[in-house]
């Protein structure tokens, strides 16, 4: 049986002599085998440097990353070199539409949620998933300013996306986004209880399809009972909630627990983003997930809390600007790994990949489409 991934040399993701278009057909160098695929053999361990161009050979759009890497289901699972699903992957106009991909290919991500922001990043995040529709399971873009203005407008336009079979998430709807010093034309502030969230959260249910939902640690006094409400709410509806690893341990395990319908993103806990606009939010968020970052070695509630939920628990990035794929998402990605490396196999292999691939394999294309 000829492997269908391979070890290879990676281009420089920001600045190859040869275009990674051009480099990935030499690096496929052998035929992948359609047919181990098609009778479901369970290949050997995807690896780290086990090329991600296989998953483009996968013949129909059906057959997207998520169903490969479980259908792969790795034999044995290797934190330092087997592939991982991102589950938060953001792009803009700025980026070429062949530089994430890359970037996944250097680091061994084998599948990533992408969706636009910004003014142009909506065609972005579609240009790319149309170039690379096997490595990507796309969302609807984001859109602060308008969510922020003309609500109403944003949701139509999130509505005229999920009614393309292409689209399988809600990229991602800010509910407070205002205590970072940078970017200040993304502020947000929206009550969880607000019709709008509600209209988008129907919007999830009627599609199938999976709703991200930013929400910060730093106000969790004022909005955690509100999403409560909204986890119970749509019991039906897959939520996840990005960067749930700014809030302390024991809240989130006791959220997972009482509701079943929520998943978390362990993105955005390194310490180039901890850039607060205040001091004393400093004393709103947790303790950092990592208690020796550059090393990886876990805070060990976090620890523990990862071992008994690593089935609602998603590794992701958050990778969303140029400057953050070029001098971070390398690091992270590393970092993650490194931490990964200290946990069960079992699960290391859920949050490496398992849990965001189940989790976008159960929204299948549904009638209202």
């Amino acid at each position: 049986m000829r492997r269908a991934f391979q070890a290879f040399t990676p281009p420089s993701a920001l600045g190859s002599a040869e275009s990674p278009a051009l480099f990935y057909r030499k690096s496929l160098g052998v035929s992948l085998g359609l047919s181990i695929l098609s009778f479901g053999l369970l290949l050997p361990a995807l690896q780290l440097r086990a090329d991600p161009d296989s998953f483009q050979s996968v013949p129909s759009k059906a057959q997207n990353c998520a169903a490969v890497l479980l259908r792969l289901d790795m034999e044995s699972f290797d934190a330092h070199k087997s592939a991982l699903f991102d589950a938060m992957l953001q792009t803009v106009k700025e980026m070429p539409a062949d530089s994430i991909p890359a970037l996944m290919k250097q680091e061994g991500i084998g599948c990533g949620f992408l969706f636009g922001r910004k003014e142009g990043g909506r065609e972005m995040a579609e240009k790319v998933y149309a170039a690379f529709p096997n490595q990507f399971i796309l969302g609807t873009f984001k859109r602060s300013d308008w969510w922020r203005e003309h609500p109403e407008h944003f949701i139509s336009e999130i509505k005229k996306d999920l009614g393309r079979s292409s689209y399988r998430g809600i990229g991602e709807i800010h509910i407070r986004h205002n205590e970072k010093t940078h970017d200040n034309m993304e502020e947000v502030v929206k009550s969880v209880d607000s019709p709008q969230v509600f209209q988008v959260a129907e919007l999830a249910r009627k599609f199938n399809v999976v709703l991200y939902v930013h929400l910060e640690a730093t106000h969790l006094d004022e909005d955690l009972e509100p999403f409560k409400r909204l986890l119970q709410k749509f019991r039906d509806v897959r939520f996840v909630w990005s960067h749930a690893g700014w809030a302390h341990a024991d809240l989130v395990e006791a959220l997972l627990a009482q509701n079943p319908n929520l998943w978390v993103t362990l993105s955005k806990r390194f310490p180039l983003d901890n850039n607060l606009k205040a001091s004393e939010l400093e004393t709103k968020i947790a303790p950092n997930i990592f208690s020796d970052y550059p090393a990886g070695k876990l805070d060990p509630q976090w620890r523990s809390l990862l071992v008994r939920h690593s089935e609602r628990m998603m590794f992701a990035t958050d990778s969303n600007t140029p400057t953050m794929y070029k001098h971070i998402f390398a690091e992270y990605t590393r970092i993650f790994r490194q931490a990964l490396s200290s946990l069960p196999e079992k699960t290391a292999r859920d949050i490496g990949y398992r849990t965001a691939a189940k989790l976008f394999q159960s929204t299948a294309t549904s009638a209202a489409r």
